[in-house]
């Protein structure tokens, strides 16, 4: 147990050091989880939070590489129906409240559907859970940048799929500049995988990846190893994606 600990207090201080610097990519949490003690995530990241039943570990992991969150309220919610993930204030909050003092939700579907049952919460892989977290916890530090009347944009703006292409795709590029780009990129293989789209052709040599933005809502693998290749933060990691 105190080895376990020391491990625990080890790994926190490596997440701490990437919230004062720049937050730091770790390759792959399944890894490492079983060494890592809940309790001092909880201790560290954990204030203002509830946490997704089941899922704490990949919560708190995910919160871990968004120090701007460290002190708002989020809630983390399971429901049966609606969409798989989404992420907004709460109503009253949005009218009420301060963006940094405003209540945010992130709601997380439970019920099976024929349609996206694969890409539910419960049938993700470890690291692919982190991911997908990562990516709405980026939705709310978006949310904690905007006035009540840019949240108004959003919620108009969700009519329009041109706005909600690059909405999306922007939000994922947050969470890759967060440290999150291995976990993005397992819950990108995994949804490729087993909702069978198929992968267009990596970018050109030279293309932008603000190209693709037209052609994908969600990164794709290929397109999420070029954003971590434009990142010095995964230099030392290009090997291990193929891009050096």
């Amino acid at each position: 147990m105190i080895l376990k600990r020391v491990f625990s207090t080890v790994v926190i201080l490596i997440l701490m050091n990437s919230m004062l610097y720049a937050q730091q990519p770790i390759v792959s949490y399944e890894n490492i989880k079983v060494q890592i003690v809940l309790e001092d995530l909880m201790e560290e990241f954990g204030n203002h939070k509830k946490l997704p039943e089941g899922y704490e570990l990949q919560a708190l992991l995910a919160l871990s590489h968004y120090p701007e969150l460290k002190n708002v309220k989020i809630k983390f919610k399971k429901r049966k129906n609606g969409a798989p993930f989404v992420s907004r204030p709460t109503i009253w909050s949005t009218f009420f409240r301060r963006p940094d003092k405003r209540t945010y939700l992130i709601l997380i579907r439970t019920k099976e559907h024929s349609l996206f049952s694969p890409i539910l919460l419960e049938n993700m892989p470890f690291d692919a859970q982190v991911g997908v977290l990562g990516h709405e916890l980026a939705h709310s530090t978006d949310f904690k940048q905007r006035s009540f009347f840019k949240m108004l944009n959003v919620t108009f703006g969700n009519l329009s799929w041109k706005f909600l292409d690059q909405f999306e795709f922007e939000t994922d590029r947050r969470a890759i500049q967060h440290g999150l780009g291995f976990q993005l990129l397992a819950w990108s293989e995994h949804a490729i995988k087993t909702l069978r789209v198929n992968e267009p052709a990596a970018p050109k040599a030279g293309e932008k990846v603000e190209g693709i933005i037209n052609r994908e809502r969600y990164m794709r693998p290929n397109t999420i190893k070029m954003e971590m290749k434009s990142l010095q933060v995964y230099n030392q990691y290009l090997d291990l994606i193929g891009l050096n």
